[in-house]
């Protein structure tokens, strides 16, 4: 059986046959593979600076890739991997199942733009797989089928036609977003079915799931709108904030705003994401703990004036959260992160609008 793999963060393969490894290349954006005529898989390990890969005109088997750090060069080289891939001849061969990231199905369906009923009669070879790096397990293993990717892309397309209009900012599209992703509920038996809870598309299917598929799902809705938001691993603080009861009013605080011996109250293994939306500065929002926040919020029967870990510059998401950001190397990414007065001045405007008497938002 032939199998081509289209993922992040997958093991090397133990098959060194045949088998080219692109490793580091001194910063190569492209690299040529059409001279290697016997080439079945190629692997392209700590090389995050490739955006290109050329003459992939072969029945090549196996495709290993690292996921960058940022989801734009991510999306470039894969984007690039799938138009040289012919996948109507390779579905058409005997006994071969295709496994696909997660984040293709967009750009597969810019190349083949009515991809899902088009290789319908396929959906028994085709599985979509997202793997997700965490701190303290093995990765996790999100895989969905064909029909179940299907489904879940229709919900979501259907929704960002009826919720995000032309006219919208980035950060009221943002904002839009968050408040779909919050209202899903959070899966207090995920260890029962770990997978499913981490994964974007069973996010929406199941209608909860854990902090990395509220992360994730947050983050490919943004991909599908054009706006960039990134998965980050992150460290909860224990017990980070408390809730403030002013009468008819909830509100969240953080417990400690000076950070010392940070060590010694962290816990690893969170999921949050960060949203830029200027292209220039990051902003950090968990849209998991905010969910419980605004869930409490209903259930005391009370009012709520807007999300407390939405769109936080650094240095406030860090009384909550630790964002966790590295480079291959182990060297620490260190973004702009500012609230210029453009974004305060819309982000002001989001929280009023969404919070009015009308909102769903409110508790």
């Amino acid at each position: 059986m032939a199998d081509i793999y289209c993922l992040s963060d997958l093991e090397e393969s133990s098959n060194t046959e045949r088998t080219l490894r692109l490793i580091e290349l001194n910063d190569s954006e492209t690299i040529d593979v059409s001279k290697f005529e016997e080439l079945e898989n190629i692997e392209i390990i700590q090389n995050y600076s490739l955006k290109k890969i050329t003459g992939l005109n072969k029945q090549i088997k196996k495709i290993y890739y690292p996921k960058h750090e940022d989801d734009a060069l991510y999306s470039e080289l894969l984007k690039n991997i799938l138009y040289q891939v012919d996948l109507p001849s390779l579905l058409a061969k005997k006994d071969l199942q295709i496994l696909l990231s997660v984040l293709a199905i967009p750009i597969l369906k810019e190349k083949y733009p009515d991809f899902f009923d088009r290789f319908q009669s396929y959906s028994s070879k085709i599985k979509f797989i997202d793997i997700t790096k965490t701190f303290l397990r093995e990765d996790t293993i999100s895989a969905c089928t064909f029909n179940e990717a299907k489904k879940a892309e229709a919900y979501i397309d259907d929704w960002i036609k009826k919720n995000i209009l032309p006219t919208m900012n980035s950060i009221e599209k943002f904002a839009k977003i968050y408040e779909f992703v919050i209202g899903l509920d959070y899966d207090n038996d995920s260890e029962k079915d770990r997978g499913d809870a981490c994964s974007a598309f069973k996010m929406v299917l199941r209608k909860k799931g854990i902090c990395v598929g509220y992360s994730q799902l947050l983050k490919y809705m943004c991909l599908k709108c054009r706006l960039q938001c990134e998965y980050v691993q992150a460290c909860g603080r224990k017990n980070n904030y408390v809730f403030n009861e002013e009468g008819d009013n909830l509100s969240l605080c953080a417990l400690d705003t000076t950070i010392p011996n940070l060590d010694n109250f962290i816990i690893s293994n969170h999921a949050i994401v960060r949203f830029s939306p200027d292209g220039i500065n990051w902003l950090f929002s968990d849209p998991t703990n905010d969910s419980l926040f605004v869930r409490t919020a209903r259930k005391q029967n009370k009012k709520i004036r807007g999300w407390y870990l939405f769109c936080l510059p650094y240095d406030k998401m860090i009384n909550f959260n630790v964002p966790h950001m590295y480079d291959p190397n182990g060297n620490e990414i260190i973004v702009s992160s500012e609230l210029t007065k453009e974004i305060s001045e819309q982000l002001g405007c989001v929280q009023k609008n969404m919070f009015d008497s009308n909102s769903q938002c409110k508790a």
